[in-house]
């Protein structure tokens, strides 16, 4: 009876260890598994960071050259002028170079699906941390523009120059201030994804 006792608790120590082992596997297994889409995750949001990046770097080469020539042309002529209209000509005169608005609508798509997989939580502290300061970035960008694009569109050959300028103001002081700015939150961002990848 001894021996059967002894038969039956080895059995059951074989099968619990079974167990625990299977369990060890599985938990490794899937600790691999995350770390291998963290790190997909992880290049995905680096190259929608540098594609971003480079929007915003052009916009800044843009916005610096046509507010530089508004500077220049606002110092001999008066846009408050009822003679001028808001319309193409004058844009042009008053802002050479003028093709736009051109503020870039920023991708945060990577970002979102990290957000929403569950990926995030697992990232390290200080790269969780630059993705929101980046993306929040981004996220006061998208509005901004639209909202200046909108009232672009609202704009007709009766609308006043100074109308205009005022939005084109708000443009250079919250878009084209916040796109400068930006420029050392992708810096920093990049660079911790790259580090992390390298481990």
């Amino acid at each position: 009876m001894k021996s059967k006792v002894l038969e039956y608790f080895l059995q059951l120590v074989i099968v619990v260890v079974g167990v625990f082992l299977g369990m060890l596997v599985t938990n490794w297994s899937n600790a691999r598994q995350q770390n291998k889409n963290q790190r997909l995750v992880l290049q995905s949001i680096l190259k929608e960071m540098k594609i971003n990046q480079a929007k915003v770097k052009k916009a800044i080469k843009y916005h610096s050259k046509i507010f530089k020539a508004f500077d220049k042309v606002r110092a001999k002529k008066d846009y408050n002028d009822p003679q001028y209209k808001f319309n193409g000509k004058n844009l042009r005169e008053f802002f050479p170079g003028w093709t736009g608005v051109n503020m870039p609508n920023l991708d945060n798509d990577m970002y979102e699906m990290a957000k929403y997989s569950n990926t995030m939580p697992s990232m390290p502290y200080k790269i969780q941390e630059s993705l929101s300061r980046v993306y929040q970035f981004q996220a006061l960008h998208n509005q901004l523009t639209d909202k200046i694009v909108a009232r672009f569109f609202q704009f007709n050959e009766t609308t006043l120059l100074k109308e205009g300028i005022g939005v084109i103001w708000v443009m250079r002081e919250g878009g084209f201030a916040g796109e400068l700015n930006s420029i050392k939150k992708y810096k920093k961002a990049i660079s911790l994804i790259e580090e992390e990848l390298k481990r």
